[in-house]
């Protein structure tokens, strides 16, 4: 059976999913919740991560680890940081990098740098696989770079300063990198998905706060057309 774990970093973004999980069952592993059950006819794994880079990495290894998984898929809340991205848009990760990390200048340390741009390629035949299920129910998204630290962004001079790092950056939180990170270590299929909830900058945790509570959060439903139309046809193309 295909084992599918998708990854949350708060309860607000992983309850969401429990509705479309079968005989669910509730674990708990140091500080983490999981929920494991079935999904049409694929083994699920609901974890939710807390927040930030460091429980996030943890996490998700010990989802890999344990339960052998095959394919991961990131969901969530982002904030925009494209004047192309509004809230409420749905963002597909082509890759992600750390905002907060620099090893450059360290001799000994550019043996352990992922690639010439330190960036973090996301799975291209998943990525491709979700653009179609995304255009077959007219779902409007885009594609590019998530940047991630372990700042909640509440400050324009912070947030242009990133920009001038990540110029081509479209979206920013505080997972995707180090699950993506994670996920390149292990040799995983990895999606990053997310719905924009703020514009970082001033204000932007006021506004946040007040849309994951207001804003449609249709990731769900992608994932549910990836279940039941697209992922048993396409398994061992996406391995």
């Amino acid at each position: 059976m295909i084992k599918i774990g998708i990854i949350g970093a708060m309860n607000i973004e992983v309850y969401k999913f429990c509705k479309y999980i079968k005989n669910i069952k509730f674990k708990r592993f140091l500080n983490f919740k999981i929920y494991i059950g079935n999904w049409d006819k694929i083994k699920v794994f609901l974890l939710q991560t807390n927040i930030g880079k460091v429980n996030s990495a943890i996490s998700t290894s010990l989802l890999i680890k344990k339960y052998k998984i095959n394919i991961i898929i990131n969901i969530g809340y982002a904030g925009s940081i494209s004047k192309k991205i509004n809230i409420n848009d749905i963002i597909l990760s082509k890759n992600t990098a750390y905002y907060d990390t620099n090893i450059n200048l360290i001799d000994n340390c550019k043996k352990y740098k992922l690639n010439k741009s330190n960036y973090l390629n996301l799975n291209i035949k998943l990525i491709k696989c979700f653009e179609i299920c995304m255009n077959k129910i007219k779902i409007n998204y885009k594609k590019g770079l998530i940047i991630s630290g372990d700042y909640f962004i509440n400050s324009n001079i912070f947030i242009n300063n990133i920009k001038k790092l990540f110029p081509n950056a479209i979206a920013i939180d505080m997972e995707s990198a180090s699950i993506s990170h994670v996920c390149y270590l292990f040799n995983i299929p990895c999606v990053i998905i997310k719905s924009i909830s703020d514009i970082a900058g001033n204000n932007s945790d006021k506004f946040f706060k007040k849309n994951i509570n207001n804003i449609p959060f249709n990731i769900p439903e992608i994932i549910n057309i990836f279940f039941t139309i697209y992922i048993y046809k396409n398994f061992f193309y996406l391995s």
